[in-house]
């Protein structure tokens, strides 16, 4: 419960960086954005991990996976994720990133990393309900919605693959150190791309005072502080429990979206709500052994 509590803390802090993600990308452009919200987050990570006297040492078999999942989680990811947001609204983009369970179940029972009971399962179809519920079916889509949606889809499956497959490297080092590490890879790279195709030192960083609050909102609580819940408790939890958390996104989403965005608000948030509480619950429910070979 430790554990879950964790992830959807994070997952409900997630919630709130759609929010600020949509209310500021029109003030920048999406690569600078994501880069930027996690080299700040990043630094913050480091200098925890240096304060601590933690130290990550990496076994040169696992150099390329790591690379590899920290340009995925760290890069895509979340270009994909500011891109979508241009497009779509924060409850369509909470929404499609609500699926990742799904996605995540499935590469996690394909690669033989975790079992899937039938109370997982039924947890899944649970937290996708619960999110189309909260969410309804009824929102007003922006005029290039469906293209938005497709990007976030694409963010969704990258975001689904680290979490099947960053497990076994957050048991095996430290979790956070890895984290700050690969974050660092990872917008480091990005800011990369951005000096290319964004403009990072041309206009895209002439926020308003309240894009920097958003800016600053999401490289702190909603980068770092976020990405600690996470993995913190990524390390008690199987990966499609942690990506069952991710149902608390879309119910937070909606409530600030309405609150700070003027997004309409519908009558299933509290029937999702309650939909994904009994997902959170069916995902560590434990199916009964099956019964031995002596049995009668």
């Amino acid at each position: 419960m430790l554990g879950m509590t964790l992830v959807c803390s994070a997952a409900s802090i997630g919630g709130l960086t759609v929010v600020m993600t949509r209310f500021v990308v029109p003030e920048t452009d999406p690569f600078t954005l994501a880069s930027v919200r996690y080299l700040i987050a990043s630094a913050c990570l480091l200098l925890l991990i240096a304060y601590q006297g933690r130290r990550f040492r990496v076994d040169p078999r696992d150099r390329l996976g790591l690379i590899v999942l920290a340009l995925i989680f760290f890069a895509a990811f979340p270009y994909c994720f500011a891109r979508a947001l241009e497009d779509t609204t924060s409850a369509r983009g909470a929404l499609i990133y609500a699926c990742m369970p799904l996605v995540t179940m499935f590469l996690a029972a394909i690669f033989r990393i975790e079992r899937i009971t039938s109370w997982k399962f039924f947890a899944v179809l649970f937290a996708i309900a619960g999110v189309w519920s909260a969410i309804g079916f009824d929102v007003d889509a922006p005029p290039n919605a469906i293209r938005g949606d497709f990007i976030m889809a694409m963010g969704t499956a990258f975001s689904a693959a680290y979490t099947a497959f960053a497990k076994r490297y957050v048991m095996k080092y430290d979790g956070v150190a890895m984290t700050a590490w690969s974050m660092l890879l990872g917008s480091s790279a990005l800011f990369g791309i951005a000096m290319i195709f964004g403009t990072p030192f041309s206009g895209s960083l002439d926020l308003s005072l309240k894009g920097w609050g958003a800016l600053l909102f999401l490289a702190l609580p909603g980068g770092a502080l976020m990405m600690w819940c996470f993995i913190s408790g990524f390390r008690l939890v199987t990966p499609t429990q942690a990506a069952i958390a991710v149902g608390c996104n879309p119910l937070t989403a909606i409530l600030f979206a309405a609150w700070i965005l003027l997004e309409p608000i519908g009558w299933g948030s509290a029937v999702g709500f309650a939909l994904v509480t009994m997902a959170v619950l069916c995902a560590n429910k434990k199916s009964s052994p099956p019964p031995s070979s002596g049995a009668i």
